[in-house]
């Protein structure tokens, strides 16, 4: 479920929140398997669309609580620490594409 949704273009903003939105009813279920791939699936939707992490600040907190399983934990942080990279190479790829322009700029004149 979560490659699926890492890997399908949904196309359009309003479907990723209509995704988003089952990954939360997923997220508030009570099979520990479905939690910890809704949580994974929602980590990919934050990387197409990052504000809708705001609005899943409680369920993401109420993973991390301590009566969860370890597992649960490793999935959120794991899943957290990939969002991460990959915003981090987004925004360096962002900016050797602007130092490049700018060098081009410089050249041409």
């Amino acid at each position: 479920l979560g490659l699926l949704i890492k890997h399908y273009d949904f196309g359009k903003p309003q479907e990723d929140e209509r995704v988003f939105t089952y990954m939360m009813s997923f997220c508030m279920g009570k099979d520990e398997v479905l939690h910890r791939v809704a949580m994974q699936g929602l980590f990919h939707i934050f990387s197409r669309q990052a504000d809708l992490m705001n609005k899943a600040h409680k369920v993401l907190s109420r993973a991390l609580l301590p009566k969860n399983a370890d597992i649960m934990h490793v999935t959120v942080l794991r899943s957290f620490s990939e969002f991460l990279k990959g915003e981090d190479e987004l925004v360096n790829s962002l900016q050797r594409q602007e130092s490049k322009k700018r060098l081009e700029n410089i050249e041409t004149e």
